[in-house]
C-alpha cells in the first residue's frame, strides 16, 4: 500500500521537479501588461497581466537597466519556477522587451478619461457637504478593514453620524458590477453624503473605480441627486478615476470619516457660541433688573426713615409746649390746682396715648406702603425673569414643543415638506426620526 502521507517540502519538491523539467515552462516568452512595478536594489519585482489572470515576476540584479512602467505592454523571457520558502509560483526573467501596443487597463484608462474629460465632467461644480452631515452612506466590503476605521472614527469623532453600510465586493471580476449595485441602492435612502471605500492594494486590485459602470453610478449620485460623494480609496500613488470625479478625494478610509467628523464638529462649535451669546445677554439683562431693583429700593428707605424722625420731632414739641403752660409756681397753687391738675395729667395722658398710637400708626402704614411698592417691583422683576425663562429654546421644549429638522436644517413651513420625507424631531429628552404621512396646511 503506498504511504500518501508528505511533508511540506515533499510536495513542495515534487512541485518543483516537475516544473524545472517541463520544457513548456523553460525558456519561454511571456506577453501581458505591466503592474505594481518596484525595485529594490538591483531586482526589480513586478506583475504581468491580462484580462484574466496575473503572473508574479522577479528580475534580479537589472535594477538599474528598467526602461518599463505600470501600463506597458512587453514581452518577458525566462522561465516559471517555485519559490520554496513560500511555496509560489514566480516567473524569473531573464530579458524584457517593449511592444508597441498600449496595455489593456492603460487603453481603457485614457478612453475612459478623454470620454469624461470631453463631457465637461471634471471641470463640473462639485456638491458641498451640508452643515451638519449626519446620514451617511457608506460603499465598502462589510468585513474589511476599511468600513472598520470609518466606524471606529465616526464612533469617536463624529457622534453625531447615523452610517448606512452598503456591502460591495472591491476588488476582482465581479467587484464593477457589485460596487454599482451597491451605490444604486443607497440612493434608496436621504443620506446627506456617501463614502465610497476601500483599504490599499495593488494597481489592479484598485482597478474596479477605473470601471465604467462605477463611474456612471457614481455620476448619477452627484448630478441628478446632488449628494457629495467622497472617494476614500486607500493607495499612495496611483490615481483612479473615481477620485477625478469623486466631489472629495482622501487617501483613506479614515481620512474620509475625518471629512465628516471636521464638518460636525464645526457646526457644534458653531451652535455652542450661539448658545453661550444668548446666555451672555439673559445674564445681562437680569443684571440690569437687579440693579434697578436695588436703586429703586434704596430710594425708599430714606423716605420710611425721615418720616420715622418727624414722628418723633412732634412728640416732643408736644411735651415741650406742656411744659411751657404748668404753673411756675406749684406749691403757691398746689391746694387750688390739685383738681385740675389731675384732669390736665389725665388729658396730657390721653394724648399721650394718642400720639403714641399715631405715631405706630403711621410707622405701620409707612412701613406696609414701603413693602408693597417694594412686592410690586420685585413681582414685576420676577415676571421679567419667567418671560425670558419662557423664550429660552430649552423652556418651549419643556411644555411639550419640539423642534423639527430637515437635512439638519429648521423646518419652519409644511410649504418645505413633501410626503414620504424623512424628518428628525429634538424634543426635550432626545430626538427621534419620523416621515411625512400627510401635510395639511392652515385655512
Amino acid at each position: 500500500m503506498i504511504d500518501n502521507t508528505y511533508t511540506v517540502s515533499d510536495v513542495i519538491d515534487i512541485i518543483t521537479s516537475y516544473i524545472d523539467d517541463d520544457p513548456y515552462l523553460t525558456d519561454i516568452e511571456v506577453v501581458g501588461e505591466v503592474a505594481d512595478l518596484k525595485t529594490r536594489g538591483d531586482h526589480v519585482y513586478f506583475y504581468l497581466v491580462d484580462e484574466r489572470s496575473r503572473l508574479s515576476c522577479v528580475w534580479f540584479g537589472r535594477g538599474r537597466y528598467v526602461r518599463f512602467k505600470d501600463g506597458d505592454m512587453v514581452k518577458a523571457f525566462g522561465s516559471v519556477r517555485i519559490y520554496k520558502k513560500r511555496g509560489s509560483i514566480n516567473f524569473y526573467v531573464e530579458e524584457v522587451s517593449h511592444l508597441r501596443q498600449k496595455g489593456m487597463f492603460m487603453k481603457n484608462f485614457e478612453m475612459l478619461f478623454m470620454k469624461l474629460s470631453s463631457m465637461g465632467i471634471f471641470t463640473r461644480e462639485k456638491n458641498i457637504l451640508p452643515e451638519l452631515p449626519r446620514k451617511i452612506g457608506i460603499v465598502a466590503s462589510i468585513d474589511s478593514a476599511a468600513l472598520r476605521d470609518i466606524l471606529k472614527t465616526f464612533r469617536e469623532r463624529a457622534p453625531l453620524a447615523i452610517p448606512y453600510i452598503f456591502h460591495a465586493q472591491v476588488q476582482g471580476e465581479n467587484a464593477p458590477e457589485s460596487l454599482s449595485s451597491a451605490i444604486k441602492e443607497a440612493l434608496n435612502f436621504d443620506l446627506d453624503a456617501l463614502i465610497i471605500s476601500r483599504g490599499g492594494g495593488s494597481r489592479d486590485d484598485l482597478w474596479a473605480f477605473n470601471d465604467e459602470r462605477v463611474v456612471d453610478a457614481v455620476l448619477n449620485v452627484e448630478i441628478n441627486h446632488k449628494i457629495p460623494v467622497i472617494s476614500g480609496v486607500g493607495h499612495a500613488t496611483d490615481n483612479v478615476i473615481l477620485d477625478m470625479i469623486a466631489d472629495y478625494s482622501v487617501h483613506t478610509p479614515t481620512a474620509a470619516a475625518e471629512l465628516i467628523a471636521k464638518k460636525q464638529q464645526e457646526f457644534i462649535e458653531k451652535f455652542r457660541g450661539n448658545l453661550e451669546r444668548v446666555c451672555l445677554q439673559v445674564q445681562n439683562i437680569l443684571e440690569i433688573e437687579g440693579l434697578d431693583l436695588k436703586r429703586k429700593v434704596e430710594r425708599i428707605i430714606p423716605l420710611v426713615s425721615r418720616s420715622i424722625i418727624r414722628g418723633e420731632n412732634t412728640l416732643e414739641r408736644d411735651f415741650s409746649i406742656i411744659e411751657k403752660k404748668a404753673p411756675k409756681s406749684v406749691k403757691e397753687k398746689e391746694e387750688s390746682l390739685i383738681k385740675p391738675l389731675e384732669t390736665i395729667l389725665k388729658i396730657l395722658g390721653i394724648k399721650l396715648k394718642e400720639s403714641k398710637v399715631l405715631l405706630k400708626t403711621s410707622m405701620s402704614n409707612i412701613l406696609k406702603d414701603s413693602f408693597k411698592i417694594i412686592d410690586r417691583k420685585r413681582f414685576y422683576l420676577d415676571s421679567k425673569i419667567q418671560l425670558i425663562r419662557k423664550l429660552s429654546p430649552k423652556a418651549v421644549m419643556e411644555r411639550g414643543f419640539l423642534i423639527a429638522l430637515k437635512n439638519g436644517k429648521v423646518v419652519k413651513s409644511v410649504n418645505e415638506l413633501r410626503v414620504g420625507e424623512e424628518l428628525e424631531l429634538v424634543l426635550k429628552d432626545g430626538k427621534a426620526r419620523v416621515i411625512v404621512d400627510g401635510i395639511q396646511p392652515n385655512s
